[in-house]
């Protein structure tokens, strides 16, 4: 009797090698700078979008339908339920969560149904994709690029600041140290993601020369962006300076950050 086999030993090592470029991949907010996490950030997208499309055009048959029934159900029903039905979004999650495990499945069962009631010339087709695969490309690849780009990314980023901090927090400088007499801003030029000039976090630290108290949280909302810049230069020595860019001539510095 022959014996199935189900891989062969270049196979194994190919597996091998790609659960080994996954786990350098999936630590690359450590080892990449920022240009690196930018591209394969697109590169994840692409490889996201590409699975998909591979698993609804090349398996499923089912064109670009089932991923944007996968997104749309998933996103505007959660929103639909929330803002027009008067859901309670933590009430609507659980219509998320039915879909996140339940579409690959309906994708699954469409292409078997499809498939067994096709024929050619005769012949009767089956289907032997795996709900494991549908989830995988559905579900667990755009996962993965989720928690890369938005939870492990900033991570590095927070620790590279800090690591900042700490170095010149280690110098010492006169009276105080490098960190009191430097200024290091750190934020973000637009509110969110939509590119709208909405509320934007930043975080100020070192004293620039004793001119800037610490340890405060200040809200200045509804404030120009540009009074910012003129604040940070004038704490910079650049006393003259009044205003940055045309969008609000001789804004002035924000009244309340120094002092």
């Amino acid at each position: 009797m022959s014996r199935v086999e189900h891989a062969t030993p270049s196979s194994r090592v190919g597996v091998a090698l790609i659960a080994v470029a996954f786990v350098v991949l999936a630590v690359a907010p450590y080892w990449g700078d920022r240009q690196m996490l930018r591209l394969l950030a697109e590169i994840y997208a692409f490889v996201a979008l590409a699975s998909l499309w591979n698993l609804l055009a090349g398996y499923a048959g089912l064109v670009s339908v089932g991923q944007q029934a996968f997104v749309g159900l998933g996103a505007y029903l959660l929103f639909g339920l929330a803002m027009l039905g008067g859901v309670h979004p933590l009430a609507a999650i659980p219509f998320g969560v039915l879909l996140f495990f339940g579409v690959p499945w309906v994708v699954m069962r469409a292409r078997l149904f499809q498939m067994r009631m096709s024929s050619w010339r005769g012949l009767r087709f089956n289907f032997h994709g795996t709900y494991g695969g549908a989830f995988l490309a559905m579900i667990i690849w755009p996962i993965l690029g989720v928690v890369t780009i938005g939870i492990l990314m900033p991570l590095a980023l927070w620790q590279q600041v800090a690591y900042l901090l700490g170095k010149l927090d280690a110098v010492n400088e006169g009276s105080g140290t490098l960190l009191d007499n430097t200024l290091i801003v750190w934020g973000r030029e637009l509110g969110n993601t939509s590119h709208n000039m909405g509320r934007a976090p930043f975080i100020m630290a070192g004293k620039a020369g004793g001119a800037l108290r610490t340890g405060r949280f200040l809200n200045f909302d509804k404030q120009e962006h540009a009074k910012l810049l003129v604040s940070v230069a004038q704490l910079m020595g650049m006393s003259s300076l009044n205003s940055v860019g045309n969008r609000v001539m001789n804004s002035g510095p924000l009244s309340g950050l120094v002092g």
